[in-house]
């Protein structure tokens, strides 16, 4: 692999600039997003490349999944039923990749490169104000995303009225997937807008007040509730009518899938490549620095491939504005 760029594409700053990004849009990694077979040792065995279709198959055996509970007849013995599984859902994984690339003066090339920036001026601040900003946008192409399967899928159809968002609406929303057959109730989450956020915290600040009670995790655009399972989150992004006031889920509304993008570089390409893959939830990207030969502009880039799609309907509860 021709690599002329190394200093950048191996620095510090990728690495930091996935970490940032995977705590930005922590709340949307809650999904389900194993599109792999490994064995038992963890070892993947068979991986879902970029535009390849695989089969979803719903495990959720609850409720008429199997047999009920019966009497047996001694004369007759053990009777066995059928196991009823729902049909298999077909889905193409992405291939269009997700990219942000800049262009880089000799001196900015120079700044990102140096990994021991303490005490040269300009150095780390241009680094971290570059890292925010390709972190800002590539969060909020996440988050739009994301939003827009949740908001605009037919697939959706449970709802709930909203116009305080209490401890008390949080735990009405809580009895309704509580009782639902999901095939998972972890990573229960709660994202609303800012007004919501705010109702929300004023009427957990009344009862902390009452009561004594610390609110844990209070400065955290993620927080975990006092009362329920939930994390409650908020957004800033649009939210369009089928979600005006938010939404909540579980872990398996939806699917979460992300890929590397193939990037085949020759002999002699004046191009250095990195990809870095997230430890925990495995989210990928890839650096790249070129240089045009024509134009001697440097440019940097920063490149995904990934798609959310629905999974288990009643696993999302979607709140609306009050008729």
């Amino acid at each position: 692999m021709a690599n002329s760029f190394g200093a950048l594409t191996s620095s510090i700053m990728v690495h930091n600039l996935v970490d940032d990004l995977v705590a930005r849009i922590g709340a949307l990694l809650r999904l389900a997003r194993n599109f792999s077979q490994k064995t038992a040792d963890g070892v993947v065995i068979r991986n879902a490349a970029p535009g390849s279709s695989v089969l979803i198959e719903d495990w959720n055996l609850r409720g008429a999944g199997i047999p009920a509970v019966y009497d047996v007849n001694p004369a007759t013995g053990y009777t066995a039923g059928d196991i009823t599984r729902k049909p298999q859902r077909s889905v193409t994984l992405p291939s269009t990749i997700k990219a942000i690339s800049v262009a880089l003066t000799p001196a900015e090339y120079r700044m990102l490169i140096a990994d021991n920036v303490k005490g040269i001026d300009g150095y780390s601040e241009f680094q971290k104000r570059l890292r925010e900003a390709i972190v800002d946008k590539f969060a909020q192409a996440f988050v739009d995303r994301f939003l827009a399967v949740i908001a605009t899928h037919t697939f959706f159809t449970f709802e709930t009225a909203l116009t305080t968002f209490t401890r008390q609406f949080e735990l009405t929303v809580e009895k309704k997937l509580f009782d639902r057959k999901l095939a998972s109730k972890n990573n229960a989450t709660i994202i609303v807008d800012s007004q919501g956020w705010l109702d929300y915290t004023l009427d957990h600040t009344a009862v902390q007040n009452a009561t004594g009670q610390r609110i844990e995790g209070a400065v955290s655009d993620l927080r975990a509730s006092l009362n329920t399972p939930f994390s409650i989150g908020r957004t800033n992004a649009t939210l369009t009518t089928k979600i005006a006031k938010g939404f909540a889920y579980c872990e398996p509304a939806a699917f979460f899938v992300a890929r590397l993008p193939d990037e085949p570089t020759f002999e002699g390409d004046p191009v250095g490549l990195q990809e870095v893959v997230h430890d925990e939830v495995e989210l990928p990207m890839l650096f790249r620095v070129w240089k045009d030969p024509k134009t001697a502009v440097l440019q940097f880039d920063a490149a995904t491939i990934f798609e959310f799609y629905a999974n288990q309907a009643e696993a999302v509860e979607r709140f609306v504005a009050p008729a």
